[in-house]
């Protein structure tokens, strides 16, 4: 987490597309503690991510203004049930149509 009383020279400024403050130093923007970077979204790794209850806490309610996106799952695709009567069946996908998905 970023702290701007532990680097004084970090400048404030205003976000020109959102307004918003933020901090800026040695050439990173920081919002609120975090790194603010645009990013390819390939360039992301989305396996194997692991967090504990308190860093799962830090996003909670952030999503309100992310867009929202379809998920395609494809045949070979890992999954696990989190909610309703199937909950924790894990397994591979068979087959998938837009509504349906074949484990």
């Amino acid at each position: 987490m970023f702290n701007p009383a532990d680097y004084p020279t970090a400048e404030r400024k205003h976000d020109k597309n959102t307004s918003e403050m933020y901090h800026f130093y040695n050439g990173m923007q920081f919002m609120n503690g975090f790194l603010h970077k645009k990013m390819s979204i390939k360039s992301l790794q989305a396996e194997n991510i692991h967090l504990t209850f308190e860093e799962s806490n830090i996003f909670k309610g952030t999503t309100e203004n992310l867009p929202t996106r379809k998920i395609t799952y494809c045949k070979g695709d890992k999954i696990k049930i989190l909610r309703g009567e199937l909950k924790n069946l894990a397994g591979t996908i068979v087959s998938s149509t837009e509504t349906n998905l074949t484990i």
